[in-house]
């Protein structure tokens, strides 16, 4: 089985089982208002964000779900979830999902 670890250079990346546990007091060092990118949420990854946001409220990171994402995404969807972080007053950026989030 592989052991948990942490790697910064300069991206810091948690691995490991239970560790998204960790994900709102990791953001919580960068800002308390946050956006959630992801992709339009679908069965099995709905409960995976369930965890997120928990996790986010238990670390006072007040957040604005933006679920548009899609592969190659236009510049329309870019531009509409820049406004929804603008308008939010965003300070941090947590994207889940794939490369597009």
């Amino acid at each position: 089985m592989i052991q948990n670890f942490d790697y910064f250079q300069p991206t810091k990346i948690k691995f490991g089982a239970g560790r998204i546990a960790e994900i709102g007091d990791f953001v919580s060092e960068y800002g308390k208002k946050c956006v959630l990118v992801t992709v339009p949420l679908f069965d099995d990854f709905e409960p995976i964000i369930d965890k997120v946001k928990l996790s986010l409220n238990k670390s006072g990171v007040s957040f604005i779900h933006f679920d548009k994402d899609i592969q190659n995404p236009t510049t329309d969807i870019i531009t509409q979830g820049v406004d929804i972080a603008n308008d939010f007053g965003a300070e941090v950026v947590l994207g889940l999902g794939g490369g597009s989030s």
